[in-house]
């Protein structure tokens, strides 16, 4: 029988890991990945045990636990990648006789059912808002609060956000706008900017002074990806005291902000335009059920022939913050 290696330290354990991920063609993010839930493994058996990480003790009295922790503090999602990892990584050192062979199981944990998920909240009322907007101007972090007011002021998708140029924003005092692309009708539709997302933009556009960009935000190789808009958001939400806040969320509250300003619903259906009349009723019956339901009622959905009145787009027009939504 060939004899049992003496662990390695922690780091040296690590460091040969991604070596043996690496020779298997892995990608590097999936090794940067692997790097990372097995360096979480290693802090947290380090902080409950006060020693150091050693396989064969976490593996004796450690993987209940630590299963345990992290059903407790992360998503489905997040704990079924990092039991894989570590299924990977003990596999891995059971076969470089790190580990003595034996029997082990991880067991991967299901999404909960649909009826048995949590309700998840469908928009941010007035007081978030504002709580959110504030928490991102104190912190300082520009790019943040452009991507924060352009979704709840303005409305943009994330897709319009990541595709948004500084060719399409005209910040001139008496007539800012943003101008995006709309799938529907193949062409710009300008979009008025309010006081505080022109500003927020003027400011970003300054800050990007020395080094000209196409895109208004941009990532690494170019526009910023719909990802990392959408950690963004999670990440400036979760520093507010707002949590599970996506940019679908926020898109929603926007849609809100119109209703509830007093705006007539067969009107602003008919300005959305009959393809997207069912997902604004939703957007509304989701919010009007939370919150409203015993202050406003759901009007009957327009007909197709519905068209906006002329005091209508007046009002629109003169509603920079509420004067086009697009589905």
């Amino acid at each position: 029988m060939s004899p049992i290696q003496k662990p390695p330290q922690p780091e040296l354990l690590v460091a040969e890991f991604c070596d043996f991920l690496r020779q298997a063609g892995k990608a590097r993010s999936t090794i940067r990945n692997r790097r990372g839930d097995i360096h979480a493994l290693i802090r947290w058996f380090e902080s409950g045990r006060r020693s150091p990480f050693d396989v064969e003790s976490f593996v004796a009295s450690g993987i209940e636990d630590y299963r345990e922790w992290l059903r407790s503090h992360f998503k489905v999602s997040t704990v079924n990648r990092r039991l894989t990892s570590l299924n990977i990584f003990l596999r891995w050192a059971s076969e470089s006789k790190i580990l003595r062979k034996r029997e082990y199981s991880i067991i991967r944990i299901a999404p909960l059912p649909i009826d048995l998920l949590p309700v998840q909240r469908a928009t941010l009322d007035k007081a978030e808002q504002t709580q959110l907007i504030e928490r991102v101007e104190s912190s300082g972090d520009l790019r943040g609060l452009v991507i924060i007011r352009l979704m709840l002021d303005c409305g943009l998708r994330v897709s319009e956000i990541c595709a948004l140029e500084w060719g399409h924003v005209i910040l001139a005092k008496e007539d800012a706008t943003l101008s995006v692309r709309s799938p529907q009708l193949h062409a710009l539709i300008k979009v008025p900017l309010p006081d505080k997302t022109c500003e927020a933009l003027a400011a970003l556009r300054q800050s990007q002074a020395s080094e000209p960009t196409c895109h208004v935000l941009t990532g690494r190789t170019g526009s910023i990806s719909p990802r990392a808009v959408e950690m963004t958001v999670t990440r400036l939400s979760r520093r507010s005291g707002l949590a599970d806040v996506t940019a679908k969320i926020l898109r929603r509250s926007y849609v809100m902000n119109i209703f509830t300003s007093g705006m007539d619903y067969a009107a602003l259906t008919a300005l959305l335009g009959n393809r997207i009349m069912q997902l604004t009723r939703e957007y509304i019956s989701i919010q009007l059920t939370a919150s409203l339901s015993d202050v406003l009622s759901l009007p009957r959905l327009p007909s197709s022939s519905a068209q906006p009145s002329h005091s209508t787009e007046a009002l629109l027009l003169n509603r920079p913050t509420l004067s086009l939504i697009r589905s």
